[in-house]
């Protein structure tokens, strides 16, 4: 293929002559612009760059391979027989090449059973069945015999690799990148691997053997028919079969799923005695990914039954950051999402879980049909909710309780209404006395401009630890090398700049900075204006930034050019206290400062004066949900400010902004 001028531009540094100057880099690549096809045939090259090389060709290389991370390659048919022909030769991992099988863009070089014979010898898991089958009979036959042999201890994932010996080399290759632990040589993974493998002619039986076998193991362990051993109730090889399993019939909504998960996953979670240890922690955590990956309310309060049973703190905790993710994630399959069981009442759990469906329908902009909305959603659920209908085409009325009837319906959010409607439907909800469900005539919501990024968060000094725990839990991805939190919805991203330490366990603190919004184009982000994106998204996207900041924030970075010793020895010191304990100093100190201020009182994160409230942690101010610009003229004299080790520019700013409301 001919690549353009900027991707001509990287093969040139990883494959030309070095400059005379050791010193040079050159500006940073910028791979999202280059083709999914160009990137392909960079990919080839960054492999054949050495350690010792010339540093413009180790940072091309080293971008490159970064940029497959998060978007797949695509390979022409000579550039997959030259990554073939490379990885052999160099003896780099094997996945690479199983994952050039599922990303050559046209039939596969007739020349790959050379390479692939010598790959195979040293490939793991099912891609060794895929490299066996590219080097012909031979291999595919002895390959085939040891592996037969090596799953005698492993019955679930023997009777997969029958499945897999029955498919040609593209049908062993999908059930490969769908591991659990894929082992693809850094590249990303297809985002519609698992409708693949859904398709594979005989797999969808299979899962339902599958997780129907694994029932009655676990089953056995409960009732003593078979002795307890901690963790010993799956090997690892089954974890991933019951894994991609799980996911097939999740997917396709099987009918049986539900009920095979309500017995599989509680069990498999808890011991039978009263130690805190479980049959299979690694089965419980992937099929509990699973649920988390493609949610039904059947697997959601499978979910939640195994949260309740789990008793090993570490399993908790896992399961805990999945349920909310379960439950907003039911909103991207609103065909389902609405769904209780037939003829019964339904109880408090599904109703708290088709509750965190609906809120999460904010994010992907969803909406029912009338008629399904009338049909699954309660009563008493409805009627403490407004609701809008489109009653034509882009018109769209809104009503407490229930809406008119219409061909979609939706619930109203703060940011789609202007605020004469915003305050009438304030107004309802507090004449009614009602408790909504979902926080929504009170909801906060946000507006970020016209452009690409908005430091609206930037500027305060956050505690890593909680930052990370927060995030996780509403589904942010740390990039600790960029310095970035990012967030994947749907066609949009949003990437959330923290100069501090990002990876797993990671404590201390670090500084906020910009706030970017990205937009899928192809098989590429690229920088997309807020205004482009629907207002109900961004406004979502910012709660959620602005809870991350609330939460974790315990102090201004008024000026990075006074980054000194001290002030980092200060800082973290701060950092490492509880949270908990400075929000109780902030609140103390400003007790004191506004004592005698008419109309002030606090709350848990709060300062509120009037209809407004001040956040301790951050000083943005809101009025029943709106966001408001205060004009602190008013100043707060600086002996009224008790000392605290450089917190002392927050607690003065919300001061200031508290006289100012007041006045």
């Amino acid at each position: 293929m001919t690549l353009g001028p900027y991707a001509q531009r990287l093969l040139q540094a990883m494959t030309g002559p070095a400059p005379d100057d050791p010193r040079f880099t050159g500006e940073p690549p910028d791979l999202s612009r280059v083709g999914d096809e160009e990137l392909g045939a960079l990919f080839v090259a960054a492999w054949q760059v050495v350690a010792e090389a010339a540093p413009p060709a180790v940072m091309a290389a080293g971008a490159v391979r970064l940029a497959v991370q998060e978007r797949s390659p695509a390979f022409t048919p000579a550039a997959c027989a030259d990554l073939f022909h490379t990885v052999a030769e160099r003896g780099f991992t094997p996945g690479v090449a199983v994952a050039a099988v599922l990303r050559c863009t046209g039939p596969l070089p007739p020349d790959l059973a050379a390479p692939a014979a010598v790959l195979a010898r040293d490939a793991r898991g099912l891609g060794r069945l895929v490299l066996a089958a590219l080097a012909g009979p031979a291999v595919d036959a002895a390959v085939s015999a040891e592996v037969r042999a090596d799953l005698a201890g492993d019955p679930l994932a023997a009777a997969e690799v029958e499945e897999v010996l029955a498919l040609d080399v593209a049908g062993r290759a999908v059930v490969a990148e769908a591991g659990r632990h894929r082992d693809m040589g850094g590249v990303a993974a297809l985002p519609d691997i698992v409708d693949r493998l859904a398709g594979l002619p005989g797999y969808v039986p299979f899962a339902r053997t599958a997780l129907e076998t694994a029932g009655p193991r676990i089953a056995d362990i409960h009732s003593g028919r078979t002795g307890y051993a901690a963790d010993k109730a799956f090997t690892p090889l089954e974890v991933d079969v019951l894994w991609r399993a799980c996911q097939v019939a999740l997917l396709r909504d099987e009918p049986w799923a539900g009920e095979v998960l309500q017995r599989l996953l509680p069990g498999a979670v808890v011991a039978p005695t009263s130690a805190r240890t479980a049959p299979s922690q690694a089965a419980g955590h992937a099929l509990a990914q699973a649920v988390a990956a493609w949610p039904t309310p059947e697997s959601v309060a499978a979910l939640r039954a195994a949260r309740t049973a789990a008793r090993h703190a570490g399993l908790v905790k896992k399961l805990d950051r999945l349920v909310p993710v379960a439950e907003q994630g039911l909103a991207r399959r609103p065909a389902i999402a609405l769904r209780l069981p037939a003829g019964a009442a339904p109880t408090r759990a599904q109703l708290t879980t088709m509750t965190h469906a609906l809120e999460g329908g904010y994010l992907g902009d969803v909406s029912f049909p009338w008629e399904r909305w009338q049909a699954d959603v309660p009563g008493d659920l409805a009627a403490r909710l407004i609701w809008e209908a489109e009653t034509a085409p882009g018109r769209w009325e809104a009503a407490l309780g229930a809406p008119p009837r219409g061909g979609r319906v939706r619930l109203w959010h703060p940011a789609r209404a202007g605020a004469a409607d915003r305050a009438a439907w304030r107004d309802a909800v507090v004449e009614r006395r009602l408790t909504q469900p979902v926080r929504q005539a009170f909801r906060e919501h946000y507006t970020a401009g016209d452009g690409t990024a908005t430091d609206m968060f930037g500027g305060y000094a956050v505690a890593i630890r909680p930052l990370l725990g927060v995030a996780v839990r509403d589904g942010w991805r740390g990039e600790h090398g960029a310095g970035l939190l990012r967030r994947d919805l749907g066609r949009w991203r949003v990437a959330f700049a923290v100069d501090g330490p990002l990876h797993r366990g990671a404590s201390g603190f670090g500084f906020t900075g910009a706030l970017d919004l990205q937009h899928r184009d192809g098989g590429q982000w690229r920088p997309a204006r807020f205004a482009d994106a629907p207002p109900v998204l961004v406004s979502e996207a910012l709660r959620s930034v602005d809870l991350l900041v609330s939460v974790a924030a315990f102090g201004l970075d008024d000026d990075p050019q006074l980054r000194d010793d001290a002030r980092w020895q200060t800082l973290t010191r701060l950092a490492d206290r509880p949270l908990g304990e400075t929000a109780r100093m902030r609140r103390a100190a400003l007790r004191r400062i506004l004592a005698g201020v008419d109309g002030v009182s606090f709350g848990d994160r709060h300062v509120h004066v009037g209809p407004y409230a001040v956040h301790l942690a951050t000083a943005r101010v809101t009025r029943d949900g709106d966001p408001v610009t205060a004009d602190a003229r008013h100043r707060v004299p600086a002996s009224a400010v008790p000392w605290l080790p450089y917190d002392e520019h927050l607690l003065e700013r919300v001061a200031h902004t508290v006289v100012a409301l007041a006045h």
